[in-house]
């Protein structure tokens, strides 16, 4: 494993910081006709890697319900030209997501830009979404048991869950039966440091009740 002493990150058009990309997606920005004039608001997430041969990939954007803004922004983030990330002195991949708001004035102003240099992992939904979704899937086992689990799992650079661990358990049917459902977990975003995907682990406790009602 390496590891980055000397970061310089991935830098927009003629040597601008990644700050400045925000400021260029605002001014090239169109808004979709069906949105013109209408008052919209979307918390839009961007993501692409910067590759160390100045290629783009792995380009997403989340966050919005409406296809043509999705559709443009990608388009945007497909023309933009970097220079790569220089890491210990040589070009290397190097991950980026910006979050913004996409508001709806009459030339779809952005605001809000924030580049992430260090994000931990997601669900998507947030948290409450996550346990909510375990609580659901749990209930489907219909164990009629009290009693708690407590479990540690990593969310690896996928997005998917790895090395479920059991920590402490009232019962062995109902360790069993989290690790069974957190297999099936939907992919999470995974936590990002200094522009790279990286591996985290999570806690997670789960309580049992039989008399539980959702």
């Amino acid at each position: 494993m390496t590891v980055a002493t000397d970061v310089t990150t991935p830098r927009f058009i003629n040597n601008l910081k990644m700050a400045d990309f925000g400021a260029w997606i605002d001014e090239k920005y169109e808004v979709p006709k069906d949105l013109k004039k209408k008052e919209y608001k979307y918390d839009v997430t961007l993501a692409f890697t910067v590759g160390k041969d100045k290629t783009l990939r792995d380009i997403s954007v989340t966050g919005c319900d409406n296809p043509e803004i999705t559709k443009s922004v990608t388009a945007l983030i497909e023309k933009s030209q970097w220079r790569p990330a220089i890491i210990n002195g040589e070009p290397r991949d190097y991950f980026i997501s910006a979050d913004m708001v996409l508001a709806g004035d009459r030339n779809g102003k952005i605001e809000n830009v924030s580049f992430i240099e260090k994000r931990e992992p997601i669900f998507p939904g947030g948290i409450n979404a996550f346990r909510t979704w375990v609580v659901r899937e749990l209930m489907g086992y219909r164990l009629n048991l009290e009693g708690s689990v407590k479990m540690q799992f990593v969310v690896d650079t996928d997005g998917s869950l790895k090395e479920c661990k059991v920590l402490s358990s009232s019962d062995r049917s109902m360790s069993d039966t989290v690790v069974k459902v957190l297999q099936y977990s939907p992919k999470w975003r995974p936590a990002v440091l200094n522009g790279q995907r990286v591996k985290e682990s999570f806690l997670l406790p789960v309580i049992f009740d039989p008399n539980y009602k959702p």
